[in-house]
């Protein structure tokens, strides 16, 4: 029986040392400071990005990140989809910019390793870039779709040109890829080079990553467009943000305002009819307690006027009440804002790519 009970013992104690990491590690709500720390962290990158400081816009987003993990998901709610939203878009406008094309060229112009090795570690660099900017992009769009299927808004266009933008990024990811695989293969068979010739599938894809440095070029060319549009829309998101924390006060002080009022109202209410019965004392035949009409009719008329101002205040107290849930920001308009401030920067992102092309 004492071997029974330590092996219990034992088997309890195994079980709260496993179970104390995953209980340390449970999700933080969100609360105040975590809107501002993830809103000076994503302002950071923001002005960083503006200013071509990739680096230091880099270390802001790892920041975010690390926040992110640290608050734990918390789908649904407004603030942080926000964050999330914000964090995989600047991570995809950080990549694609850090993802420069080499100059591009023939294959059969190439006059020895060295500078095959050359433009294919910068290609690879590329391709890395390419890669992790589509992962944060379609991170970005999942968040998206799903924002606008919460909304069910009939407004699309900026859903599918994200969509499209992904499109475009996986096709430019496979043509670097491609042109990847075929420096390979040029180097290995460097010595028989003279005997490879170049098929239609080469020369279409020397042509392509050429049109995309060209798109590159024009990208830092409307770079400055690129950041103000990134500011319009943070700073209009921000502007709601600051009237819907003044109508959530205004809402809050209504909202105790119009319990006090109820309260008071009730309370009015039960003393006028107090009043109201000790008013009716006078027709008692005890004398000690008993009243002259005149105190017996000032007594109804103190319980009516109790009545009322109850009445008054119970009705004031309701007004507020309902005027308090009627102002109150609700989860939805905070989903309308969010879409709208992202549709700023996606649609004009769609108007840049048809100008490029």
């Amino acid at each position: 029986m004492f071997v029974f009970q330590c092996c219990r013992f034992f088997v309890v104690v195994v079980f709260v040392l496993t179970l104390q990491p995953s209980l340390s590690q449970a999700k933080r709500p969100i609360d105040r400071s975590f809107v501002i720390k993830m809103n000076r962290l994503l302002s950071k990158a923001r002005q960083d990005f503006a200013t071509r400081r990739f680096d230091s816009m880099r270390r802001q987003l790892v920041q975010a990140e690390d926040l992110l993990k640290t608050y734990g998901p918390h789908p649904g709610v407004p603030s942080f989809d926000n964050a999330v939203l914000w964090y995989h878009l600047l991570r995809y406008k950080y990549f694609m910019n850090k993802g420069a094309l080499p100059p591009s060229r023939a294959l059969e112009a190439y006059h020895d390793k060295q500078e095959i090795q050359h433009d294919l570690r910068q290609l690879q660099r590329t391709q890395t870039h390419f890669t992790k900017g589509l992962f944060h992009l379609e991170q970005y769009n999942k968040l998206f779709r799903s924002l606008s299927k919460r909304l069910k808004t009939k407004e699309a266009l900026a859903l599918v040109n994200t969509l499209s933008q992904e499109g475009i990024l996986r096709n430019r990811l496979s043509i670097v890829k491609l042109r990847v695989f075929r420096l390979k293969r040029l180097i290995k068979g460097w010595k028989r080079r003279r005997r490879v010739k170049l098929s239609k599938q080469d020369q279409e894809a020397t042509k392509r990553l050429k049109e995309i440095r060209k798109m590159q070029l024009t990208m830092k060319k409307t770079f400055k467009t690129q950041a103000l549009r990134l500011f319009k829309a943070q700073n209009m998101y921000d502007r709601w943000q600051r009237e819907r924390r003044q109508r959530a006060l205004v809402s809050q002080r209504l909202h105790i305002a119009g319990w006090i009022g109820v309260g008071l109202g009730v309370v009015c209410g039960v003393a006028g009819v107090g009043l109201h019965l000790e008013s009716d004392a006078w027709v008692i035949q005890d004398e000690q307690k008993k009243y002259s009409p005149v105190e017996g009719r000032q007594w109804r008329q103190a319980a009516l006027a109790s009545w009322i101002t109850g009445g008054a205040l119970l009705l004031a107290g309701v007004t507020s009440l309902i005027t308090s849930a009627a102002i109150a920001p609700s989860k939805q308009e905070a989903l309308v804002h969010m879409y709208r401030s992202q549709q700023i920067v996606l649609e004009q992102d769609d108007k840049d790519e048809k100008k490029k092309k």
